[in-house]
C-alpha cells in the first residue's frame, strides 16, 4: 500500500463520532447554545444569514479537518509545540500568548453564561451556577481529554435532541412566521457582504479557541479518513443546529434581542402552548435549561483542559492546582455580564482566530497533504 493510501487508511466510525461530538461539544458554548452569537452573526442578515450558516457549516470542516491532521502529522499534544513549529520561538510565544488570552476570555463567558442561566432561568443567584459549573469542572477533568470527551458523548446527542424539538414544534406552531425567514422580505441595512465576513469571523472565533483540543484529539486515530469523517460529522451537526436555531430566533425578532439568553425565553414562550399543561410546560423548561447548562459546562471543559495542558510549563505538573488557578481568576472576572461579554469580545477574537489560521495554513502547507 502506497504512503498515501496508508495515511487514508479505513474509516473507525466509533472513533470518528468521539471526534465528531467532541468537536461538536467544543464550539457550542453558551453562546451558541444560548442564542446570542446566533443573533450576533447571523440573524440580523435577514435572509442573508442561510448564506452565511452554509459558509459557515464548509469552514468549520475544512478548518477541523486541517486543525487535526496538523496535530497528527506533528504527533502534537499542545498547541504550544504546533506554534514553536510554524512560527518559530519568538513568534510562536506571542502567537501562544494571543491564543491564552482568547482562552481566558471565553472561560470567563462560559462562567457568566452559567450564572446568567440560573438567574434567569431558575431564579437563583449568578454565583450558584458559576460556582458549580466550576466545581464539576474539577471533577470532570480529573480523566483529562478522555474525561473531556465522555462528557461529550452524552451531553451532545441531548442537545441536538432537544434543538430538533423545539425546531420541529416551532416550525409546527410558528411555520408562517419561521419560514418567512428565509425569503428576501428584510431589506437588512447593513453592508453588502458582510454576511460573508460575519460567518468567517465566527469560524475563526471558534476554531481559534478549538486547537488547543482538536490539536490532540487528531492523534487518536491512525488514518485521516477517520478524522476527515469526525470534522465532516461535526461541521454537519453544528451547521443543523445553528440552521434550526437561526430560524426559531429570527421568527421571534426583535422580541428576543434584550434577554441574555434569548432562546431561554423562546422557549418559555413554546412551553406556555405545549399540550399537557403546567407539568408538560415544567419540563420543558427544566429539559432546556439542563441542556444550555449541559452545553456551556462542554465549553467550559474544553477551555479550561486547552489552558491547563498550554500552562503545564508556568505552574508546574499538579493538573488540578492549575484548572482551580484558572477557575478563580476566570471567576473574578465573570460578573461582568454574559451578553456584554458576548458582543464586544467575540468579534475581537474573531479576527484573531481567523488570521491565526490563516498564517497555520500558509506556514504549513504541506500538512494540507499528509
Amino acid at each position: 500500500m502506497s504512503r498515501r493510501g496508508e495515511a487514508m487508511g479505513k474509516i473507525d466510525y466509533k472513533v470518528a463520532w468521539q471526534v465528531a461530538v467532541t468537536y461538536i461539544g467544543t464550539v457550542v458554548g453558551a453562546g451558541f447554545a444560548s442564542g446570542q452569537e446566533i443573533l450576533q452573526f447571523f440573524s440580523r442578515y435577514g435572509e442573508r444569514a442561510l448564506w452565511g450558516l452554509g459558509l459557515a457549516t464548509l469552514l468549520f470542516f475544512w478548518c477541523g479537518d486541517f486543525v487535526m491532521r496538523l496535530g497528527r502529522s506533528r504527533d502534537a499534544s499542545t498547541f504550544k509545540a504546533v506554534a514553536d513549529h510554524l512560527f518559530g520561538v519568538k513568534l510562536g510565544r506571542m502567537v501562544h500568548i494571543g491564543l491564552l488570552i482568547m482562552l481566558f476570555g471565553v472561560t470567563v463567558a462560559m462562567l457568566a453564561g452559567s450564572g446568567a442561566l440560573f438567574a434567569e432561568q431558575v431564579g437563583l443567584p449568578f454565583v450558584v451556577g458559576a460556582i458549580l459549573c466550576a466545581l464539576l469542572t474539577v471533577v470532570t477533568l480529573i480523566g483529562g481529554l478522555q474525561g473531556l470527551m465522555t462528557a461529550n458523548l452524552v451531553i451532545v446527542p441531548l442537545m441536538m435532541g432537544f434543538i430538533a424539538f423545539a425546531f420541529l414544534y416551532g416550525l409546527l406552531w410558528r411555520h408562517a412566521a419561521v419560514l418567512q425567514t428565509v425569503l428576501p422580505v428584510h431589506g437588512a441595512p447593513l453592508a453588502p457582504g458582510g454576511w460573508i465576513l460575519s460567518a468567517a469571523l465566527y469560524v475563526g472565533f471558534n476554531m481559534g479557541l478549538s486547537v488547543t483540543v482538536l490539536i490532540p484529539l487528531g492523534r487518536i486515530s491512525m488514518t485521516r479518513s477517520t478524522l476527515a469523517t469526525g470534522a465532516f460529522l461535526g461541521a454537519l451537526g453544528l451547521g443543523a443546529m445553528l440552521f434550526m436555531l437561526h430560524l426559531l430566533l429570527a421568527s421571534f425578532y426583535p422580541i428576543l434581542s434584550g434577554y441574555e439568553i434569548p432562546i431561554g425565553q423562546l422557549i418559555t414562550v413554546l412551553s406556555k402552548t405545549l399540550p399537557g399543561g403546567a407539568l408538560t410546560s415544567w419540563l420543558l423548561r427544566v429539559g432546556f435549561v439542563a441542556v444550555l447548562w449541559g452545553e456551556i459546562f462542554s465549553t467550559l471543559l474544553s477551555n479550561v483542559y486547552g489552558l491547563s495542558a498550554e500552562l503545564s510549563g508556568v505552574f508546574g505538573r499538579i493538573q488540578m492546582v492549575r484548572i482551580v488557578v484558572i477557575l478563580t481568576a476566570a471567576f473574578a472576572f465573570c460578573q461582568i455580564g454574559f451578553a456584554h461579554l458576548v458582543s464586544y469580545t467575540y468579534p475581537i477574537f474573531g479576527y484573531a482566530g481567523l488570521l491565526l489560521l490563516i498564517l497555520a495554513i500558509i506556514r504549513d502547507r504541506p500538512s494540507l497533504r499528509v
